[in-house]
C-alpha cells in the first residue's frame, strides 16, 4: 500500500465479492485480515513512529463496538474492512471543534 492512507496503492476492490455474503463472512475469518476503524472521519493511526494506518483484527475487543462492517478489498492478499466507531467518546475532547476546518497558515503574495 502506498504511504498515503487513501490515495494510490495496489488494493484490489474485489468487486466480485462484494454480494457474496459467505465469502466476506470467509475473508473476515482470514488470520490476515484487518479492520481499519473511523470516529467522526478519523481514521485510527499508530503514531509511534510516523504516523501509520492501523488495522486490527477482526477479533480485537474495539472492532466489537464499531458498526456495520464495510469491506474495502484485498491488500496484498489481505482482506481489509472498515467500520465506524460512532458510538464511541474519547476523554477530555472539545466536540465544538470536531469537523472545523482549521488552517492558521499565512500566506502573503508579492505584487
Amino acid at each position: 500500500m502506498s504511504d498515503l492512507a487513501f490515495g494510490g496503492g495496489d488494493i484490489d476492490r474485489a468487486a466480485w465479492v462484494r454480494g457474496d455474503d459467505d465469502a466476506l463472512n470467509a475473508m473476515l475469518n482470514e488470520e490476515s485480515a484487518g479492520i481499519v476503524l473511523f470516529w467522526h472521519g478519523k481514521p485510527l493511526v499508530n503514531e509511534d513512529a510516523g504516523v501509520s494506518l492501523v488495522r486490527l483484527a477482526p477479533n480485537d475487543p474495539l472492532v466489537a463496538k464499531a458498526g456495520t462492517l464495510v469491506f474495502l478489498g484485498r491488500d496484498d492478499g489481505a482482506a481489509v474492512f472498515a467500520a465506524d466507531l460512532k458510538d464511541w467518546e474519547p476523554e477530555d475532547v472539545d466536540f465544538s471543534t470536531l469537523g472545523a476546518f482549521l488552517d492558521p497558515s499565512r500566506h502573503q503574495h508579492d505584487r
